[in-house]
């Protein structure tokens, strides 16, 4: 189930002196906390992405984790051109199950680029969570469903004391440890020195293929983000050679070209068929979504993931992380591609964005709440596409949608269709759920 928070913002035009403002929305309750507190001491977008993406790896390592990957898109209006950082699980040089682990790195270039506060600081309230926390309910709901369950590595039902509840405290020592690193010596240091050499004999230890050679070339790319138009509105998408942004370009070409929202799960699996024709579609892909918005008007867009429940489903426990699969393993690289994070502008003004991290059916949806915003008069059918139960994990979005512009703060704002997100306003609201 998603979270949604939305700090302060008035309705309609902001005072001249905003206070810090923003929105979060994330599948997660406590990681969504944490990044919303960000915002709230005059963070940015940025600061508080990179905060929830490392909170996540705390409190949701099922779908996200150090060893994990993801990619986001962001875009701030006129004042700055969308980007893209793609930072997706990556196959060793030699091969093998265990992924290159992405997510540090990708989570710092993101924090460097759009970031406002110190490194050390995004990473605090990860650290403090792993030291730590009382599962949530959204966890424990994930983890109860198949594969979920089957996939938990012993390392982390150990943790747990075999059964999790809702409110059990967990404390994950290791991972605290390996956080603080990060938090005292930069991003660089997971991959370099001692870190470096403890994360390779982990993955050899568990059979994977992971060398010194590989740790220098686990780099994310900031690119240009690719665009459909629909009319005087861009969409933009993923770019680049990857299955994700190839995947992404045929979906949007087909929906620019057919934009009826009826058929816009048609046109998800067509675009999936391209390189997924046959093969089995898992219910839970080890995925997560999340978006966050400041109040200058910047959105970040993002969806990671381990490429299944728990990636590989080996948590050493000298590092308390586990490792993402390879995409390179049969269907691994499927949570990668289903990775789908968007983002539309008018005029010069974010109007919609949204990110859906999972099976075809959430990727068609999110389209087709695009399109009903497009149309005023089919708002009725996107208010009644979100009232329907999502019928498992896959089935997560994060949604903004802005139809006058993200300036006007005239918004509306979902997480999963059906779910029990939960808005926590500090002032007078950043808009309303759909």
């Amino acid at each position: 189930m998603s979270t949604i928070l939305s700090l302060v913002a008035c309705s309609g035009l902001p005072p001249k002196l905003p206070p810090p403002s923003g929105l979060v929305i994330a599948d997660e309750p406590l990681a969504a906390e944490a990044a919303a507190q960000v915002l709230r001491q005059g963070g940015s977008a940025g600061d508080a992405a990179a905060a929830l993406g490392l909170s996540l790896a705390v409190t949701f390592p099922l779908a996200a984790g150090l060893g994990s990957g993801g990619v986001c898109v962001t875009g701030a209006g006129a004042k700055a051109p969308v980007e893209v950082i793609e930072f997706l699980p990556g196959t060793a040089i030699n091969g093998g199950a265990i992924a290159l682990p992405m997510l540090p790195r990708g989570l710092a270039l993101l924090q460097a680029r759009y970031g406002t506060r110190r490194w050390a600081e995004v990473v605090l309230p990860a650290e403090k969570l792993a030291g730590e926390l009382k599962a949530s309910r959204a966890l424990v709901r994930r983890l109860a469903g198949e594969p979920a369950l089957s996939a938990t590595p012993r390392e982390f039902a150990d943790l747990v004391g075999g059964v999790l509840t809702d409110g059990l405290p967990v404390r994950q020592p290791a991972l605290a440890a390996v956080l603080m690193d990060l938090r005292e010596k930069g991003p660089e240091s997971f991959y370099t020195g001692e870190a470096g050499e403890r994360l390779l004999a982990a993955s050899d230890r568990v059979g994977g293929r992971l060398t010194a050679a590989d740790l220098p070339i686990t780099k994310p790319r900031l690119l240009s983000a690719e665009a459909v138009l629909f009319g005087d509105v861009a969409v933009y998408f993923p770019s680049g050679s990857s299955h994700a942004a190839n995947i992404a370009g045929h979906f949007w070409m087909a929906v620019a070209a057919d934009p009826d929202p009826a058929k816009t799960a048609a046109h998800a699996r067509a675009a999936l068929d391209e390189y997924w024709a046959g093969r089995k579609l898992y219910e839970d892909l080890g995925a997560t979504s999340f978006l966050v918005a400041d109040n200058e008007g910047r959105v970040i867009v993002c969806g990671l993931t381990m490429n299944g429940p728990f990636g590989a489903r080996h948590m050493p426990a000298e590092l308390g992380f586990a490792f993402a699969l390879s995409p390179s393993v049969d269907t691994g690289g499927l949570g990668s591609d289903l990775l789908q994070p968007m983002l539309a502008e008018r005029n010069g003004q974010v109007i919609f964005a949204g990110v859906a991290a999972g099976g075809v059916e959430s990727w068609g949806r999110l389209a087709e709440l695009f399109l009903t915003m497009l149309d005023p008069a089919k708002a009725t059918t996107a208010r009644a596409a979100l009232s329907v139960e999502p019928k498992g994990p896959q089935q997560g979005l994060a949604i903004l949608a802005c139809p006058s512009g993200i300036d006007e703060r005239k918004c509306r704002f979902s997480a999963t269709p059906g779910g029990s997100g939960v808005s926590v306003p500090t002032g007078s609201g950043y808009g309303r759920a759909f």
